[in-house]
């Protein structure tokens, strides 16, 4: 009775592994600010497979992924969800306590986007997709932010197109001129996740590159926080 007894606890403890995941580290250091004014701070966390960031906690902030990868995020009762991350994906997080660690098997490289304040009454983002459709779609539309992407092909060249204050993102390697109410800013050989706050007016985006080009505009809405 004994013996028998004991067999199943063995086999179950040798299937513990198999029943319960591994759990990816949870130590690599905070990421590091790229940017902040009063209305945003966009962080640009780089984690080796296996390393991550111990509990910590967010306001609501948009999410890129510079790169195709796999996070796991664990909340503080200790439930946790793998999630998969295709390159240049985007998506909106609401506020929350957890830790997240590289699931997958290459570096993890995201831009998040916390939103610290929401803009003034009168100053609504005025991005309008359907004045550039070809090469404008609307990715996140919600009450607290709209998120644009632009893509052009080798050499194209947008239609003009206004935006209110908003933050820019490059998701491929920037090779552009941009024309906007400052003037022109040639932009050649910077790295993708480039990050720059752009102020309001009419833009147009010319894309020097035999290679495609992507960036996503963030612009913040008028909303009670």
């Amino acid at each position: 009775m004994t013996v028998h007894a004991k067999r199943p606890i063995s086999l179950l403890l040798a299937l513990l592994p198999l029943l319960v995941p591994p759990v990816a580290r949870a130590d690599g250091p905070d990421p590091a600010v790229t940017f902040e004014n009063a209305r945003v701070r966009v962080l640009a966390p780089r984690y080796a497979p296996g390393e991550g960031r111990p509990l910590h906690e967010h306001p609501p902030r948009v999410v890129i992924a510079l790169a195709a990868g796999r996070v796991r995020q664990t909340l503080p009762d200790g439930t946790w969800a793998d999630l998969d991350l295709p390159a240049g994906s985007v998506r909106f997080a609401g506020p929350v306590r957890h830790a997240v660690a590289n699931a997958g098997n290459g570096e993890l490289r995201l831009i998040e986007v916390e939103l610290l304040r929401a803009e003034p009454a009168g100053s609504a983002p005025v991005c309008d997709p359907q004045a550039d459709a070809r090469h404008l779609t609307v990715e996140i539309d919600n009450e607290l932010v709209r998120v644009v992407r632009l893509h052009l092909g080798a050499r194209e060249l947008s239609l003009p197109h206004r935006h209110g204050e908003y933050l820019s993102i490059a998701l491929t390697e920037t090779n552009t001129l941009v024309t906007g109410p400052e003037g022109g800013e040639d932009a050649r050989g910077l790295p993708a996740g480039r990050v720059v706050w752009r102020p309001p007016g009419q833009y147009v985006v010319e894309n020097l590159s035999d290679l495609p080009y992507e960036s996503l505009s963030i612009e913040l809405k008028p909303a009670v926080r």
